[in-house]
């Protein structure tokens, strides 16, 4: 089932999603486990890096979602959360 194409911002270009190892044409979710164990998905409205680490060249992110929280996190986590089998 396809999903809508996602244009990108001037911020959130092509070349940085893919550095990221996040996909370049769909939204981009969240997922979090509430108080009542069950994993929910919410849409991400932005996100920024704000560290690097080295060696590993691991990224750290905040990103922002739908419901105006924001949550900082790893890049490589965030991107294994983009799979459909997360």
């Amino acid at each position: 089932m396809a999903k809508e194409f996602v244009a990108l911002s001037e911020k959130d270009t092509k070349e940085l999603r893919n550095s990221l190892k996040l996909p370049v044409t769909k939204e981009l979710v969240y997922w979090k486990k509430d108080s009542d164990c069950i994993w929910r998905n919410f849409v991400v409205t932005d996100y920024e890096v704000i560290a690097s680490y080295e060696p590993s060249g691991s990224k750290s992110l905040i990103i922002s979602l739908a419901d105006g929280n924001k949550v900082r996190i790893l890049g490589d986590y965030f991107s294994e959360m983009q799979n459909r089998h997360f």
